[in-house]
């Protein structure tokens, strides 16, 4: 029994053991550690090679297997909302050091490529020819202000996040960092970067820590800094990091008689100096408009007098193109050979133009707004030249009539203003009629019944592009009207606004807007404020804006900004056929599969289709949901491949998900020429047991198996405490002393006493007639019971004879309960017996 116990209690000991190595192995299979990543060699750290911190190196990520889920993971892990582009074959540069990661495999649950599915870490077949890279989207940028410095070029660095005011923290802060915050300012460059609160400590939040800017990039948002985001550090604010910018920051006019003229002065390095005229001409001065505001310049004199201090700029030399003169050539800030009667001024013009009077936004009565009021043009030698002049200010491509007389009478609540211009001469290419040539504003010899009209033909539209931001399809919104680039104002601009004018650009749809001219100030005229598109145009031109273009009452701190959704990277399956080739084509939308609408669906889309699944091309295509009415949404409809793309999702023109189809114009194609290194590629894909788990369930587990590594531990504790209390503990005493002898079936009786004792039918000790076999004994008696001679005589051995001392203790067993070493001594007596 004790044995029993003593087995028993060493195997539940070894259960504890085994338990414990399988929880520490378990434990230790699933603490998988993030990876800390980084993009290089791109034009800032939104893009770039992508590298990995593995065993206290930096090593690149092969492309075997590269994907855009990859891409977006990498882009999540670095703080942006998506990669726009992922890029094979060392298209950033080739790295050096290890190739870390190979034939990686994500989810959209992923954060880390740490989490992926890979081929174990340095296990790969790649060089460094095939380094994977990736291009990031969707970080807002961040507002910035420079506080306690002696001018607004120099201050404690703060932006504004989550509706408040904090600092950045100067872990790793140098020049470069220094750069971006200055040129988010306006400034050219920094002259220096500050450590240690240099302009006093501030309040609030500590926002950014460990910034890495290669300095190119245009907002602190898209630098990199702490893994764990915003508001990440272990900063105090003694070390609030600082800046001191240089360079023309902003321009003004002075002394003339109206905002659009004067005497052009710049800030720099906190105060105003003049520009000098020398190499001054139109494209300089057109530049300096737009930097206010205005489409372009009328002209430029020195006729507005002489400044005072500092003659910044000299030699200024502009193509025209420029948004600021900061990008034009010129000599060094500050060096010149001229005095302050050589000051230039300019004269910059206003005139945006509407039409008025009719119910077709193509036609109408013309009217110019000059110096804050509307007003006309006289029809004296109008023509079609002016008339095309004036369409393509309003977006069309040209003029299909010049009217004459006061055509399209006017509403009463259209005012018709003054006759402003008189005898307009445009040669047609002009790109504003301010340009071109007239008797004078308000030098005319007509009346209304006088004024000029037009009809637009074409298509309206205006150019539209993103500036300022990391990439094409995110900055502030600039369209080009009245012959000049201008922006956009944030009031009143909606979600349904940015959609059309990423579909504008050639973007499916948009992921963002940002307000407060977040992308930095624009230059040229705010011209459109609340569209009011319904989402479903293909131009903002075809909106209906709440106020005339150009007359929006907004400046360069109210400007919107925008991130369009690029094309997709999408997956694609082929289902409802017995063949692997062929089928009803689905796509992976937000997380389940949809349909393709047969709508404008063609040999060149099924041709893509069928080389995403490894084929070489597709040997048909088919309408009508031929292989089946499919089920869930239908994701694409409006496909329209050029048939040299790489993925479907390249050739959207609808959004995903938007669609006039139903499941009876299910598209599906019939593939045919396998690829044979596209078999290779998707056999090639290992997925480690210890990496297949669902990672998302380490903490979870993680708790529970901590929870029962304590229980084992503390039940193989208890244990062994058990089993040390069993062998040193003495056993309870019997309340006398017995003598156990073993009758004639082997069995132990109970005690004997003497004749007339307690039980006088049993066989005394003395009694020599009792047969004892002896189990186990040294002389090798048989076991069992005892048998008799076959003389009937019983046999002499293992017999008990009375007062006799046996040779061998087997038959009598002495228990002395207070004896530890009778008890021991018994204990192995009975395994003796038991054997």
């Amino acid at each position: 029994m004790v044995t029993t116990r003593l087995l028993k209690m060493y195997k539940l000991e070894y259960t504890g053991a085994i338990a414990f190595l399988f929880i520490s192995t378990f434990t230790c299979s699933f603490a998988v550690e993030p990876l800390k990543t980084r993009l290089v060699g791109g034009s800032g750290s939104h893009e770039g090679r992508v590298e990995v911190l593995y065993d206290g190196a930096w090593g690149t990520v092969c492309d075997d297997g590269w994907d855009s889920a990859d891409a977006d993971v990498v882009c999540r892990s670095l703080g942006f909302a998506r990669a726009s582009t992922y890029n094979h074959r060392a298209a950033f540069g080739q790295g050096s050091g290890n190739i870390v990661l190979s034939e990686v495999h994500c989810s959209s649950a992923d954060t880390n490529l740490a989490y992926c599915t890979h081929s174990g870490y340095l296990t790969h077949t790649c060089t460094h020819l095939e380094d994977a890279g990736v291009v990031c989207v969707g970080a807002d940028p961040l507002p910035t202000r420079l506080v306690g410095g002696s001018g607004p070029h120099e201050g404690r660095v703060e932006v504004f996040y989550d509706s408040a005011w904090g600092t950045v923290c100067d872990d790793g802060w140098d020049i470069n960092d220094a750069h971006v915050v200055c040129r988010t300012m306006g400034y050219a460059r920094a002259s220096a970067h500050n450590l240690s609160a240099a302009f006093g400590q501030g309040t609030g939040e500590i926002i950014l820590d460990d910034v890495f800017c290669i300095g190119t990039e245009p907002n602190l948002a898209f630098c990199q800094y702490n893994d764990d985001g915003y508001k990440a550090h272990n900063c105090e604010h003694d070390e609030d990091a600082g800046v001191i910018c240089e360079g023309l920051v902003s321009v003004r006019l002075q002394d003339g008689n109206s905002n659009r003229e004067g005497r052009v002065e710049v800030l720099y390095n906190g105060h105003w100096g003049t520009v000098c005229d020398d190499e001054f001409d139109f494209n300089d001065a057109h530049v300096v408009c737009r930097m206010l505001g205005f489409s372009h310049a009328e002209s430029f004199s020195l006729k507005f007098g002489a400044g005072t201090g500092e003659i910044v700029v000299d030699d200024l030399t502009c193509d025209g193109t420029e948004g600021r003169i900061q990008d034009c050539r010129k000599k060094q800030l500050g060096t010149h050979n001229c005095n302050h009667d050589e000051d230039i001024g300019v004269t910059c013009a206003e005139l945006p133009v509407r039409l008025v009077g009719s119910s077709s936004p193509n036609e109408g009565r013309v009217q110019l707004y000059h110096e804050g009021s509307w007003g006309t043009i006289c029809d004296d030698q109008w023509d079609m030249e002016d008339a095309t002049v004036v369409c393509r200010m309003l977006g069309y491509p040209t003029a299909t009539e010049a009217l004459y007389g006061a055509p399209f009478p006017v509403r009463g609540d259209v005012p018709l203003g003054d006759v402003l211009v008189d005898q307009v001469q445009c040669n047609g290419d002009e790109t504003h009629i301010s340009k071109c040539g007239h008797r004078g504003f308000r030098q005319v010899s007509c009346d209304h019944t006088e004024d000029a009209g037009v009809i637009c033909g074409g298509k309206r539209d205006f150019g539209a592009r993103l500036a300022d931001g990391p990439d094409a399809a995110q900055g502030r919104v600039e369209l080009f009207y009245f012959g000049a680039w201008g922006t956009a104002c944030h009031l009143e601009w909606t979600s349904a606004d940015s959609l059309v004018l990423c579909k504008m650009l050639g973007y499916p749809g948009v992921l963002d807007t940002a307000y407060f001219s977040s992308y930095g100030p624009g230059s040229g005229d705010v011209l459109l404020r609340q569209p009011r598109c319904s989402g479903k145009e293909s131009s903002l031109a075809d909106c209906n804006p709440a106020y005339p273009l150009g007359i929006t009452g907004c400046n360069h701190s109210t400007e919107v900004g925008v991130t369009c959704l690029r094309p997709n990277d999408l997956q694609v399956r082929l289902v409802g056929s017995q063949s692997s080739n062929e089928g009803r084509v689905e796509v992976n939308f937000e997380g389940s599969w949809g349909t393709v609408c047969d709508d404008h669906f063609d040999l060149n889309d099924a041709n893509v289709v069928c080389r995403m699944l490894g084929y070489q091309r597709a040997s048909n295509y088919s309408c009508c949901g031929a292989f089946g009415e499919g089920f869930g949404a239908i994701a694409l409809d409006e496909v329209d491949c050029k048939g040299t793309e790489s993925n479907l999702g390249h050739c959207m023109k609808n959004v995903l998900g938007v669609h006039d189809c139903t499941h009876l114009e299910d598209v599906g194609v019939t593939c045919t020429g396998q690829d044979p290194n596209a078999l290779e590629n998707r056999s090639s894909w290992k997925t480690p047991l210890s990496l297949t788990l669902t990672y998302g369930l380490i903490g979870g587990l993680g708790v529970l198996l901590l929870i029962i590594f304590a229980v084992c531990c503390y039940l193989v504790s208890k244990m062994n405490a058990y089993r040390y209390r069993s062998l040193r503990l003495p056993q309870r005493r019997p309340p006398r002393r017995h003598v156990y002898t073993t009758n004639q079936y082997g069995s132990y009786a109970q005690p004997a006493k003497a004749s007339g004792g307690l039980y006088p039918s049993l066989p005394t000790a003395k009694d020599a007639s009792v047969k004892v076999p002896i189990k186990g004994s040294a002389n090798g008696a048989a076991k069992g019971p005892a048998r008799g001679s076959q003389k009937g005589k019983p046999e002499s051995k293992g017999i008990m004879k009375p007062k006799e001392k046996p040779e061998k203790p087997s038959v009598s067993v002495v228990v002395a309960g207070d004896s530890k070493k009778g008890m021991l001594t018994s204990l192995m007596e009975k395994l003796n017996l038991s054997r």
